[in-house]
């Protein structure tokens, strides 16, 4: 009997905001519940928050995809380098970031299309 494959690395990734989009629903759709009544704009603020962060300590992808040769010839080869070896190591380091966004996305994603597919369900009546 063969052994099924194991998931590879993107769809362990996509399994893991799947399942941090659950208790981001969960909690979204139960803070109404609890009494506090703006879920969204506390979503959207830190979602917002959360992609601005990600952008400034990425410090706006500057590096990612280039090589030394195409980044400015006046600096030295070995600044060159570390600027792409820093801008790795800062995408790598901020990636835990993307499971907390995608997250509140997704679920501000959900309430809209509920809010205007099916406003009876909505939050907001």
């Amino acid at each position: 009997m063969r052994r099924p494959a194991p998931i590879s690395g993107n769809g362990r990734r996509l399994l893991a905001v799947l399942l941090c989009l659950i208790p981001a629903v969960a909690i979204y759709y139960g803070l109404p519940l609890l009494g506090f009544l703006y879920p969204h704009i506390l979503y959207t603020a830190a979602g917002g928050a959360l992609a601005l962060w990600y952008v400034i300590y990425n410090r706006g992808f500057a590096t990612r995809g280039k090589t030394a040769a195409d980044l400015s010839p006046d600096l030295p080869l070995a600044e060159r380098e570390a600027m792409i070896a820093e801008g790795k190591r800062r995408q790598a380091r901020s990636a835990w970031a993307l499971y907390i966004l995608l997250p509140i996305l997704f679920t501000l994603l959900i309430d809209t299309v509920i809010l205007f597919l099916l406003p009876e369900r909505s939050i907001f009546s």
